[in-house]
C-alpha cells in the first residue's frame, strides 16, 4: 500500500516540477560527494574523541601513580 501511495506522489511531483523548486535540489547536488565528506569528518570527530578519551585517562593513571610513589617514598624516610 505504501508503494502505491510514494508512486503516486512520485508521479505527480515529476508531472509539475515547476511547483515545487526545492525538489529539484536533489538533482542538483552530488549527493555522494556530501556523503564522503560527511563520513570522513564522522571518522575524524571518533578518532579525536577517542584520543583525548586515552589521553585523560593516561593522564589521571600517571597522577594516581605519581601520588602513590611520593606517598611510599614519604612512609619510608626518617
Amino acid at each position: 500500500m505504501n508503494s502505491f501511495f510514494y508512486q503516486s506522489a512520485q508521479t505527480l511531483l515529476n508531472q509539475y516540477t515547476d511547483r515545487f523548486p526545492l525538489l529539484k535540489i536533489t538533482q542538483l547536488l552530488d549527493w555522494q560527494a556530501i556523503e564522503n565528506t560527511l563520513a570522513s569528518k564522522k571518522v575524524a570527530y571518533l578518532r579525536d574523541s577517542a584520543r583525548q578519551w586515552w589521553t585523560s585517562r593516561l593522564s589521571t593513571v600517571a597522577n594516581v601513580s605519581c601520588s602513590i610513589t611520593r606517598t611510599m617514598a614519604q612512609s619510608l624516610r626518617p
